[in-house]
């Protein structure tokens, strides 16, 4: 889900989040030599970084084609995939199926809808599980301010999901 919310809505439109991280995963496998362990959580933070760098790629990408992705629809290949979810969850009923799916799609749009500086944070702290002072030296700025964005965030999300 993590990769599905750092792509903009109009690449999320040409390819799926699971080519993405098919993308990003082939690139760690190749460049696995360059990493440097920097101690605990740094693998992590280096596919996280991998993943960033592939996202902005691929956006970059799209968006200089002729096409503008904002006409096209989802690929058939992430429906497919949905329709294989939906059969092997099993023990699931539809409604329960399509209420987590709907409401995944709302925290989706909801975390879209962020200004970006609070959408940032929010997904450092939340999915890549930085500390603020951590967030504070990658968005340069401090440990208090990466906090009160975080917190600007969550009230911002809570609101937007009511």
């Amino acid at each position: 889900m993590w990769i599905s919310l750092r792509m903009a809505p109009l690449l999320r439109a040409r390819i799926t989040e699971d080519d993405a991280l098919q993308e990003t995963l082939l690139h760690a496998f190749r460049s696995v030599h360059t990493f440097v362990d920097g101690g605990e959580g740094s693998f992590r933070r280096w596919l996280f970084t991998l993943a960033e760098n592939q996202i902005k790629d691929l956006h970059r990408y799209h968006a200089a084609q002729r096409r503008h992705p904002g006409r096209e629809k989802p690929s058939p290949t992430g429906d497919e995939r949905d329709m294989l979810a939906r059969l092997s969850a099993g023990m699931t009923s539809p409604s329960s199926r399509a209420r987590r799916r709907e409401a995944a799609n709302r925290l989706r749009d909801g975390i879209d809808a962020l200004p970006e500086p609070e959408r940032s944070v929010l997904l450092m702290r939340s999915f890549e599980e930085l500390t603020f002072r951590e967030i504070g030296e990658r968005i340069e700025t401090g440990e208090t301010t990466a906090t009160a964005l975080y917190a600007r965030a969550i009230v911002l999300l809570k609101r937007s999901l009511r």
